[in-house]
C-alpha cells in the first residue's frame, strides 16, 4: 500500500471516527453543510432534519471552483438529474427513454469512457492549481 502511494504521490493520513480533525476534506465539507443548514434555518430552525436531504443534494449538486465539476458528476460520471426535469421531461430524459436494449447499453458504455477523461481533467486543474 505505501508503495503504491509513493508512486501516485498520494498523502496516506489515518482518521477514525473519534478524531475527525485529522481528516481536513471532512472538516472542511461538514462547514459548508452546516453553514447551508444555517442559513436554511434563520426562521424554524427546529426543522433541520428535514432540510438535512435537501441541503446534502445541494452540495452535491454544486459546482466547485476547484474542479470546474460536481461532486455528483466526478463520482457517476453525468450530472445529476433534477427532479423538475423528470416533471417537465427534459430533453436529455426523452432521448433516454427512447433508447432501447443495444442504444442504451452503448450510450452508457460512452459516458464510461468519457468519465476517466473528465476525471484525468479534473485532476490535471488540480495539479496545475498546486
Amino acid at each position: 500500500m505505501l508503495d503504491m502511494a509513493e508512486s501516485f504521490k498520494f498523502k496516506l493520513l489515518q482518521s477514525t471516527p473519534y478524531y475527525a480533525q485529522a481528516n481536513g476534506q471532512a472538516e472542511s465539507s461538514n462547514k459548508v453543510v452546516i453553514n447551508i443548514i444555517k442559513k436554511m434555518l434563520e426562521k424554524n430552525p427546529k426543522q433541520w432534519h428535514e432540510k438535512l436531504l435537501e441541503t446534502l443534494w445541494a452540495c452535491r449538486t454544486s459546482k466547485r471552483e476547484a474542479t470546474s465539476m460536481t461532486p455528483y458528476a466526478l463520482t457517476y460520471g453525468h450530472d445529476a438529474i433534477q427532479p423538475m426535469e423528470i416533471a417537465v421531461q427534459s430533453l436529455r430524459i426523452t432521448h433516454q427513454h427512447n433508447l432501447v436494449g443495444e442504444d442504451y447499453s452503448q450510450a452508457m458504455l460512452l459516458e464510461l469512457e468519457g468519465l476517466d477523461t473528465s476525471k484525468i481533467d479534473t485532476l490535471n486543474k488540480l495539479l496545475a492549481g498546486k
